[in-house]
């Protein structure tokens, strides 16, 4: 079985990620160089701030579904989005303006890096109280989780979480708060996916093979494959 990536920023003319079909499909055809079979389409929503484009998206995610097939291309793609969290997002979800991940209960949550614990705490006991799992997203850019392994353990314990690390942070030079941080939600086994968060083909690539190399190293083919797979 390939990687699983579910968080990827591979739709044309949404988001900050690429600008044009045939960006899009080089973006494809290099994950499916680096070992993807999946794809989630995750394209930013912003619901307190601004509409999200569904209608674009959704076109442009057939015109890259057709096209994979049109080129022999194999990797398939959900849909899905990278939610800014507000509680504006939860009345969305549930008029289905904004999608979850694959069609599931899951959905991709980003915080703005300095949200307190307590906000993020917030945020996922709302989302639960919906019917929601929330998956955090890049959960090392967050200084509020610093330190709290215990209490995300507990979180998790009580809640219906999960923690994505960004690839880039597997393989990548970080500050040492921010290697501990890493380090400690993996030996500590609360960190559920690697994705590739990828926006373009050049500056925020997919790097997913590498990452998974990393952790089979450190870890064991075992974890690598639950993280990736």
């Amino acid at each position: 079985m390939g990687f699983v990536d579910i968080h990827q920023h591979v739709v044309y003319g949404v988001d900050d990620g690429p600008r044009s079909a045939e960006e899009s499909l080089e973006m494809l055809r290099l994950a499916q160089r680096d070992g993807v079979t999946h794809i989630i389409a995750t394209s930013h929503a912003y619901p307190a701030m601004e509409p999200f484009p569904a209608e674009r998206y959704l076109r442009h995610l057939g015109v890259l579904r057709q096209a994979c097939r049109d080129e022999g291309i194999a990797v398939s793609i959900s849909a899905g989005c990278e939610i800014f969290y507000s509680d504006v997002a939860i009345r969305q979800l549930q008029e289905r303006r904004i999608p979850t991940l694959a069609d599931t209960s899951c959905v991709l949550v980003e915080f703005d890096p300095l949200t307190p614990w307590e906000g993020i705490l917030d945020a996922v006991r709302k989302l639960s109280n919906r019917g929601y799992r929330t998956v955090v997203a890049h959960c090392e850019r967050y200084q509020a989780l610093y330190g709290r392994l215990e209490e995300i353990r507990r979180l998790r314990s009580e809640f219906p979480v999960a923690f994505q690390i960004n690839a880039n942070t597997i393989i990548g030079r970080l500050p040492r708060k921010v290697r501990k941080f890493r380090d400690g939600m993996l030996d500590g086994g609360l960190t559920d996916f690697i994705a590739s968060d990828a926006h373009n083909c050049t500056s925020r690539p997919i790097r997913l093979a590498q990452a998974f190399a990393e952790i089979e190293k450190r870890f064991g083919a075992s974890l690598a494959r639950a993280l990736f797979v």
